[in-house]
Parts: C-alpha cells; sequence; structure tokens
C-alpha cells in the first residue's frame, strides 16, 4: 500500500489545490483531506499509514490552536506535521514550537515550497526508528 498524507483544512480549495499537486508530483503518496477538525482526527485514527500531515491549526476558533494540534499529537504521535495558518503570531510559533511543530507555512504558500516540505518529511520518516518496514508492520513510535 502506498504511504498516506492527510491534507487537514477547513478550505475545500486549498484541499483540492494540495491534493492535486500530490497527484502530479513524483511522491507516489495518496492523500487523504479532512475539512473538519472532527473528520482530521478520525482520518488519522483510521488511516495508520498515514506518513505525514498537512493541517490548518486554525481549524478550530482562533486561540485554540495548540489544543488542536495536541489532539492531532494524541491522535497520530509519530506522524511529521506541516503546520498551516494564515498568520503565526509569536505567541502562537512559541506554543506551537513546544508541541514539536517546527515546520510552519505561512498562507498563501506555494505548492513547490509545500511539495518540498512534504518530500523532506518524508525523508525523515523513512530515517526514523520504528519506521515500517516493506510489509508496514511495524508500530509508529514518537520523535
Amino acid at each position: 500500500m502506498p504511504k498516506q498524507i492527510l491534507i487537514a483544512d477547513t478550505q475545500e480549495t486549498v484541499c483540492w489545490a494540495v491534493s492535486q499537486a500530490i497527484r502530479e508530483s513524483d511522491l507516489g503518496v495518496k492523500e487523504i483531506t479532512a475539512l473538519t477538525p472532527e473528520k482530521t482526527l478520525d482520518a488519522l485514527r483510521e488511516y495508520p499509514d498515514i506518513r505525514l500531515a498537512v493541517v490548518d491549526c486554525r481549524m478550530l476558533r482562533s486561540g485554540s490552536e495548540e489544543g488542536f494540534i495536541r489532539m492531532v499529537r494524541e491522535a497520530a504521535p509519530g506522524v511529521p506535521l506541516i503546520v498551516t495558518a494564515t498568520l503565526f503570531l509569536d505567541d502562537l510559533e512559541e506554543r506551537l514550537d513546544r508541541l514539536g511543530c517546527t515546520v510552519r507555512l505561512q498562507k498563501p504558500f506555494s505548492l513547490d515550497t509545500l511539495l518540498d516540505l512534504i518530500r523532506t518529511g518524508l525523508a525523515k520518516d523513512q530515517e526514523a526508528p520504528g519506521h515500517p518496514g516493506p510489509q508496514g508492520t511495524s508500530p509508529r513510535t514518537p520523535r
């Protein structure tokens, strides 16, 4: 089964554009999209082959970004995150840093930039301890 990437954003056009870019790329991954916080958490629990997630941290209301990212981390602790938002204020960046979310992308973003970040994230996932072997039998481990 191919690696899977979760694209989570409340803007359907963002999910569509990112999905198209992934399909047209050389990444060789399958994309899963989620338009609500609930569907995001459900997808992370339902699809154990997700190897990376691109998540809009403001899927909930402003000020609750940290709580949402914490829920994402709990649902899939070992999955690398690329966190997107329209605006990253200093306090939000500090809160995301504390949660280990160091890869951030401000909207609007270039799809080429996002694809490069996805490539980097997938390469790091490949090198990480606990990475599934060819049969996908090893569990994900938190980093």
